[in-house]
């Protein structure tokens, strides 16, 4: 190489280096990239009845019974016609039981004072019921009185005087706790 040349290439090399150092050594700009973490379900529900897939399972808060029903595969052709609240905001730990038109209005709407626990209810309460008079009223008492809490609404069918189809009639409209 010609001595000429190692000027001007010495300058070329010393201006890549100087460059290098500024952009290495620059504060940076712009924002910083944060990132979020993953959406976690917050609802946790039960989801019965007249739907593809019944279960539990988990959805996002702010969810639906809509989505409820979806995440359930969507409703069953017998479950068409039956007056659900779609829109109506689902609460963690909520069953939600799609079965027959009557049972399905109980469940759907908010603030339903209808659904009665079998635990606590007062015989007023249990006389409320449709086809539950004074006497089954009692017998349900009697029979929680003598074996303990209802674990679950089925054990309504161990009570005397209670049938299938009564037991069908009034099972959405009870609960346990």
């Amino acid at each position: 190489m010609k001595e000429w040349m190692k000027v001007p290439l010495g300058i070329v090399f010393g201006l890549a280096v100087a460059a290098v150092i500024l952009i290495v050594s620059s504060p940076p700009r712009g924002k910083p990239i944060t990132l979020t973490p993953a959406p976690t379900a917050a609802l946790i529900v039960q989801v019965e009845g007249a739907v593809v897939n019944p279960g539990v399972y988990s959805l996002q808060p702010g969810s639906r019974v809509s989505d409820a029903i979806a995440a359930a595969g969507g409703l069953l052709p017998e479950a068409a016609g039956f007056p659900i609240n779609m829109a109506r905001p689902l609460k963690d730990g909520e069953r939600l039981n799609i079965t027959d038109q009557t049972s399905v209005e109980a469940l759907t709407e908010p603030g339903n004072s209808a659904i009665i626990d079998i635990n606590i209810a007062t015989k007023e309460q249990l006389d409320s019921l449709p086809g539950i008079g004074e006497t089954r009223a009692k017998a349900i008492i009697q029979y929680r009185t003598e074996n303990g809490a209802f674990v679950t609404i089925d054990e309504l069918r161990n009570v005397p005087g209670i049938g299938e189809d009564l037991f069908n009639e009034i099972k959405l409209l009870v609960k346990v706790q």
